[in-house]
């Protein structure tokens, strides 16, 4: 059981870390956003500083999950 745990939490923070990672080094295009979707990210992109805190806080908990400490935090 121990082992699962450690491979889910190494999953899940490779995960959090790729994607902060591939939003701050703009490595892939943004797509065509439609409806609704796009309508909510005409809001998050107004307010300047919300979507670089969102995937800062990505970040940190990806490093967390992938370091082992302070893993009870991130799941919050």
């Amino acid at each position: 059981m121990k082992i699962a745990v450690i491979v889910v939490r190494s999953l899940m923070g490779a995960l959090l870390l790729f994607g902060s990672v591939a939003y701050f080094g703009k490595l892939f295009p943004t797509p065509e956003l439609t409806g609704g979707t796009r309508i909510f990210m005409a809001g998050v992109d107004a307010v300047m500083y919300l979507m670089p805190f969102i995937k800062g806080t990505e970040l940190v908990c990806g490093l967390a999950f992938l370091s082992g400490r302070f893993v009870p935090l991130p799941l919050l």
